[in-house]
């Protein structure tokens, strides 16, 4: 574990005076796409964090700095939210640890105070760039590519990836795929979810392996994390990292059963792989095999350290530009469909008179029927309830692949809720 004092504290956000755009800290030098803007002419005001400046004793490792204030800083105070029951949770020293791999100062970021904190919704991210939205890695088609050069979006939820970054520039933690030696892109383009409907562009983050979760940190997880976890593996059918720990893990009982006690190779784990993807695999792997894995250290969950490396400035200025048109559109229409609906109304409004004509008799009392099941099925499809089970259905199925496929959805969400995204 690094020493507590070791990394320097950056604001960030400094003064009015826009920095040298030679500064490597401000201006990428390698862009990830031709969508990448080099333009970091805006600046702020107002400072972000609200930590105070490191003494000449914080600075040298003399003075003890206190881990929870300085990562309290980076938390956003508007974000709302609460860490799911059955997601892997880290100690403050853990955290801090691993965060030192990334750097424990902010990237410096100067664009005015508005811009820096204006957030969109999926919906409008999907419409206009592209991507699904629901999925955390989102990749827009070419068409959408071909306009704006951005080839994917990562959009993480606090409620699975709690230690994600909050505040734009701020480093942040990541659930990864163990079978996983290095991230297969240079640099991704983070978004954070706050609250429902407001997600905030953090920046573009290089995500670089730290230390993976220890035995004993897996064993002091919550007893539904593991047996979820232990069961999403088992069950997935297209989840990478699933079919890798089931090959893992069946290619160890083969070597054991030949009196072997090596772990196997890479090679030997990747012909597993393939027998398994092409079905022709007919061995099984139990969620307590998996559970059991995991549990005495041969199979481990690793860990990304975030580090924000760039921030698109012209990006987010258009982004918000664009947003603000589009929700001042879909608010126009909507007034304009109230307003009509209000006009049909008025029109269909039935006349007070009324003709009464002779009493016709009482029908005979006979029993109650009791309503036939086409009944009740043809009641209820009137309403959103069908909507929503076919919602859970196809919702929760992809949800489970793709949380174990990039590791940042441990949880179950209920598709009967409905959710702002």
């Amino acid at each position: 574990m690094p020493p507590i004092g070791s990394g320097r504290r950056l604001r960030i956000s400094v003064t009015g005076k826009p920095l040298d755009r030679a500064d490597s800290r401000i201006q990428s030098h390698k862009p990830q796409s031709p969508g990448f803007h080099r333009d970091q002419s805006y600046h702020s005001n107002s400072e972000l964090t609200n930590q105070p400046e490191l003494t000449e004793g914080d600075k040298d490792g003399s003075q003890e700095v206190d881990p929870k204030t300085i990562l309290d800083s980076f938390k956003h105070p508007k974000a709302k939210f609460k860490v799911k029951k059955d997601v892997p949770v880290l100690s403050i020293e853990s955290i801090w640890a691993r965060i030192a791999v990334a750097g424990r100062d902010p990237f410096e970021i100067n664009v005015p105070i508005n811009m820096l904190e204006g957030t969109i919704t999926r919906n409008f991210l999907s419409k206009f760039y592209g991507g699904g939205k629901r999925n955390t890695w989102s990749y827009p088609k070419k068409e959408f590519v071909d306009q704006h050069g951005i080839n994917s979006f990562v959009c993480l939820t606090l409620e699975y990836c709690p230690y994600s970054p909050q505040r734009p520039g701020a480093p942040g933690l990541h659930y990864g795929h163990s079978h996983l030696e290095a991230w297969a892109v240079p640099r991704e383009k983070i978004f954070t979810r706050l609250a429902f409907g407001e997600w905030l562009y953090q920046g573009e983050y290089t995500f670089l392996p730290c230390q993976p979760m220890t035995t004993a940190e897996y064993l002091s997880q919550s007893a539904s994390f593991r047996r979820i976890w232990s069961e999403k593996l088992q069950s997935s059918k297209r989840a990478e990292m699933a079919l890798c720990v089931r090959a893992s893990i069946l290619c160890r009982q083969e070597l054991r059963r030949r009196g072997l006690s090596r772990e196997p190779t890479k090679r030997e784990i990747d012909a597993k792989l393939k027998a398994i993807k092409a079905k022709t695999c007919n061995e099984t792997v139990t969620a307590k095999q998996i559970d059991s894995a995991f549990a005495c250290g041969e199979e481990v969950m690793k860990i990304w350290a975030m580090k924000c490396v760039a921030y698109d400035a012209a990006f987010k200025h258009t982004l918000i530009q664009k947003s603000e048109k589009w929700k001042a559109e879909e608010k126009k229409k909507d007034e304009e469909n109230k307003r009509k609906e209000s006009n049909n109304k008025r029109r269909q409004v039935p006349s007070k008179s009324i003709v009464r004509g002779p009493l016709s008799p009482a029908p005979p009392m006979t029993q109650k029927r009791g309503r036939s099941p086409e009944v009740v099925e043809s009641d209820e499809s009137e309403n959103d309830s069908d909507r929503y089970v076919a919602e859970t259905t196809s919702e929760g199925e992809e949800d489970d692949e793709i949380a174990l496929d990039n590791i940042r959805a441990l949880g179950t969400k209920s598709g009967r809720k409905r959710v702002r995204m």
